[in-house]
């Protein structure tokens, strides 16, 4: 793998000094000018502010809150947030989250090279490195690499963890507007090592670990955690449509697109290892299936996806608000081949999916906003796996919006809930479908800074680890109801953000979170020096959930399970930060848990036997520039 990379460096480097050779010198006007698209081709700008900055971490990133002991493992959701599928799952969806999907590949257009960097670091070699560059070879050809490198060896012993992410991605579009071609390579991993948790409860106020938190003993001293995926595809689109007169004597077919014919293959491997040499006799594992001197445990899966769809053309890539149309819409075929391998499990599973989706374009303003999509699964295998989405909004002006959302979601097990063989667990199930059903709606009034959202979860044959920690699936519905509200306040240089969700379970025995969680912001901005791009913001950071019965975890399966044994105690976590951008630089100081020892608050638990980042302190700095 690393000879992989290093070829792809090399050859990264070879096409950047070919470009430097033949791009003209550029408008100064249009020197800045970078954009990104993902794979709808709607273009964004590059993001330069400095709002929530110093929220580094990727789990401060996702939509439902999440939490863990270290930057980098396994995340537990402290709320409902299920996974919407059909057809072949791996079912690694947790861990994932921090990974490069294929439609989160940025494909970019710039006038100029573009070079984006960003390193954060702190206490226990804790760190975040992210790289971006991308330049057009011609102006209507790009090349592009994005990395991001997230890791941290943690407070604790036998606790480093982190994630590689990297996509080096190009953008061809012909000058007659006819062919569109996007590709990309894909690298993401994760590797873990995993300490079981800590020995000790009083790990927070013996003296004897006070001073390095990495002596209290732990249940692990070897194990760890390795998942590697790579991807290769592209996505080809022939645009058809009438063609008009060009002033420019090199393009003599220019077309307006109207309608499209799109394919997309890709090509997907996943590679999962756990390794310890805990020994027959284990305090931590009692089944050895295999050996009892050593587990090496592997999993092997390997996807070939060809889909072809037939589309309109709606929205011009270059973010024009001309359009073909006043609506967007799809319809196509796809089909994927997936080979899985663990020990003595061999299966070849086929899946054949029908699809269409019809939306407003949304580069039109108006008043009512709508997207419908459809997918169901014909193979015989997931035969009657469906996903059914409608999202309608509605703004009159300025002032309000309402939004309402449903989904109807039927899938199958994925296929490590169906079939597992590992050195310490075995099982093979026959699980029913699930079936998911989410009902939401969100208002809002932007002028005053308000939002307020519910959605309403209904879940037949619920999929859970139960206390054994093997897999179960619930006889009953479980129904879920989640409350969230957000207010803003701005009195001249001072911000108040506030939001809080809460949360009503009806099978509280089986889905462990907490009811309510609170976050919020306090700070001060200004920009201190007149005529200059010097902006700052000075504040503080509060987040608060209840105590609850956290769900325990298994480091052999990355799996939480069920625990009734242990409530967790929580208190509110303060972080003081300090945000700065000078011109295209960008700097963030952060004292995370600032609040630790006060009123005999030593520390608190993620999960049972698993103890939080202690008080820290985190510097970063990003940069940006255009050659």
């Amino acid at each position: 793998m690393k000879k992989i990379l290093l070829y792809i460096l090399l050859l990264y480097q070879g096409i950047i000094v070919y470009a430097q050779t033949v791009i003209t010198t550029p408008n100064p006007i249009l020197r800045y000018e970078t954009r990104y698209a993902y794979s709808d081709l709607n273009l964004k700008k590059i993001d330069t502010l400095i709002e929530n900055f110093h929220q580094y971490d990727p789990k401060s990133q996702w939509d439902v809150p999440y939490i863990s002991s270290n930057l980098g493992n396994v995340p537990r959701p402290l709320f409902f947030d299920p996974t919407y599928a059909i057809g072949y799952q791996l079912g690694y969806s947790t861990i994932e989250k921090y990974f490069l999907k294929t439609d989160s590949v940025k494909y970019y257009n710039t006038k100029t090279p573009f070079t984006s960097a960003k390193y954060v670091f702190g206490a226990k070699e804790e760190s975040l490195v992210e790289f971006s560059h991308s330049q057009n070879i011609r102006p209507n050809f790009n090349f592009a690499v994005d990395y991001k490198r997230p890791v941290s060896q943690g407070f604790y012993a036998h606790q480093k963890s982190g994630e590689h992410n990297l996509s080096i991605s190009q953008w061809y579009k012909s000058k007659s507007n006819r062919y569109n071609w996007l590709s990309a390579y894909v690298f993401n991993q994760a590797k873990i090592q995993e300490n079981g948790g800590v020995k000790v409860k009083d790990i927070f106020t013996n003296k004897a670990y006070s001073q390095d938190l990495s002596t209290a003993p732990v249940w692990l001293n070897s194990a760890e955690n390795k998942y590697n995926q790579q991807k290769i595809f592209f996505t080809q689109t022939i645009y058809f449509g009438p063609k008009v007169n060009n002033s420019d004597s090199t393009v003599k077919n220019s077309i307006t697109p109207k309608y499209g014919l799109t394919h997309h293959f890709e090509y997907s491997s996943s590679k999962i290892g756990y390794k310890d040499d805990e020994k027959m006799g284990s305090e931590y594992f009692t089944h050895f299936y295999f050996s009892d001197d050593s587990t090496r445990d592997k999993i092997q899966s390997r996807s070939l996806t060809n889909e072809i769809y037939f589309h309109n053309y709606s929205a011009h890539s270059e973010d024009s608000i001309t359009s073909a149309f006043k609506y967007s819409w799809k319809g196509g075929i796809k089909y994927i081949l997936s080979k899985y391998q663990q020990y003595d499990i061999k299966e070849t599973r086929h899946g054949l999916q029908l699809f269409g989706s019809l939306q407003n374009n949304p580069l039109v303003a108006s008043k009512f906003d709508y997207k419908l999509f459809a997918s169901v699964d014909l193979a015989p295998k997931y035969s009657g796996d469906f996903l059914t989405s409608a999202d309608l909004k509605y703004q009159p002006n300025n002032l309000f919006f309402i939004a309402t959302t449903a989904k109807i979601n039927r899938q199958s097990p994925s296929i490590k809930l169906d079939r597992y063989t590992s050195n310490h667990f075995k099982w093979v199930n026959d699980f029913n479908k699930m079936t998911i059903i989410q009902a939401g709606i969100e208002a809002g009034v932007p002028k005053w800074h308000i939002h307020l959202s519910a959605d309403y979860f209904i879940v037949h044959n619920y999929l859970y680890f139960g206390t054994d920690m093997l897999p179960a699936q619930l006889n009953k519905t479980l129904q879920v109801l989640r409350l969230s509200a957000s207010k803003d306040f701005y009195l001249k240089n001072f911000v108040f953000k506030n939001k809080a969700i809460y949360q009503i379970v009806n099978q509280q025995e089986i889905l462990h979170q907490p009811k309510f969680y609170i976050q919020s912001q306090w700070y001060y901005r200004g920009s201190y020096i007149k005529k200059k791009p010097l902006h700052a913001q000075l504040g503080i950071e509060m987040t608060y959930f209840d105590n609850h019965y956290a769900d325990a975890y298994n480091p052999a399966t990355m799996e939480y399970y069920l625990q009734n044994e242990e409530k967790l105690n929580f208190y509110p976590l303060l972080d003081v930060f300090f945000n700065l951008q000078v011109k295209r630089t960008r700097i963030f100081l952060k004292m995370q848990h600032i609040n630790q020892g006060w009123f005999g608050k030593k520390g608190y638990f993620t999960h049972p036997e698993s103890p939080a980042t202690p008080r820290t302190l985190r510097l970063g700095v990003s940069w940006q520039f255009y050659d």
